[in-house]
């Protein structure tokens, strides 16, 4: 009679089994993950001008949201807030120049969310920026409503990032909306956004995001429609 070796358990058939199962299923779930991400985020062909706009040197685009919900200001619009009466912004950015020549939110417009300044003031007051490369660009903004499940957005806003300076202020957005919630349902509307102009507040906010010596300029956003 064949005996054992010590410490070497023999593997029961029920358990070779299993192991295989676990493998298999194992493999399928990477599978499945790599091609959902591969769905989720398709290659786009090359445009005009790609190669020039991947190399080009980023800007600081600035710009202030000041929202009032049910007649109350909101404090830190883009930072997550529990309550529905407090849910956040978010901006959709889409490239309009053509030359973007890769898959980004700036291909595609999909929803993104602003880098915040470190400061604290700055970021409760609607402050923030995004880090664009020189161009023409469309901005909406986007927020959770019809039951916390649908998002909706404002109309787009069209502003031109310019090569010369390290940042470039695209104005203040005021936006009014109405939350109306019940034990079972929230809904959500906003009227149409205006753009005005503080200039002196966007200098001081830029000061402290930037180098002393950097370069700022003004270029106020406007309703889209010139540049399709």
């Amino acid at each position: 009679m064949r005996s054992r070796l010590p410490g070497k358990a023999r593997s029961s058939p029920a358990l070779k089994w299993w192991l295989r199962r676990r493998s298999r299923v194992l493999r399928s779930a990477v599978a499945l993950f790599a091609a959902a991400s591969a769905l989720a985020q398709p290659p786009a062909s090359p445009g005009p001008g790609s190669d020039a706009k991947a190399s080009a040197h980023p800007v600081a685009v600035l710009l202030r949201l000041t929202a009032r919900i049910n007649n109350e200001v909101l404090d830190s619009p883009f930072s997550v807030h529990l309550n529905h009466n407090k849910l956040n912004f978010f901006v959709r950015i889409r490239d309009v120049s053509g030359t973007a020549g890769y898959y980004s939110p700036l291909t595609s417009g999909d929803r993104m969310t602003p880098k915040k300044p470190a400061n604290s003031e700055d970021l409760k007051s609607g402050w923030v920026y995004l880090k664009l490369t020189p161009g023409q660009y469309q901005l909406a903004l986007d927020w959770l409503a019809e039951g916390l499940t649908t998002f909706k957005q404002t109309a787009d806003l069209q502003f031109t990032v310019s090569p010369d300076s390290a940042a470039t202020y695209i104005g203040t957005i005021s936006l009014s909306c109405v939350d109306t919630s019940t034990a079972f349902s929230a809904h959500r509307t906003c009227d149409t956004p205006t753009v005005g102009d503080e200039s002196a507040k966007a200098a001081d906010v830029i000061r402290r995001l930037l180098p002393p010596d950097a370069t700022s300029t003004t270029s106020l956003a406007t309703a889209a429609g010139f540049f399709h």
